[in-house]
């Protein structure tokens, strides 16, 4: 088991209602993680995103490591 700490942010962070969580998961991949997430939030399937692992934009998952930090990134405006 490890421990996945997950960030919320923006409008993810508002429909999910807290901006952070910590849970004990055996993700596989990245692909792993969105299911699950998918799942838990559904409204996610309908709606563009990012995961960042560990603050990177990154497909690799080290599933060998005990903890990992998952970032929830809605799309940005610039202005």
């Amino acid at each position: 088991m490890m421990t996945v700490k997950i960030l919320y942010f923006g409008m993810i962070a508002e429909k999910v209602g807290v901006s952070e969580e910590a849970i004990q998961s055996n993700f596989s991949d990245k692909e792993s993680i969105k299911e699950y997430l998918e799942e838990r939030f559904e409204f996610l399937c309908s709606m563009q995103y990012q995961l960042a692992i560990n603050q990177s934009l990154t497909d690799e998952l080290d599933a060998n490591s005990d903890q990992i930090e998952v970032a929830l990134l809605p799309p940005f405006a610039g202005g």
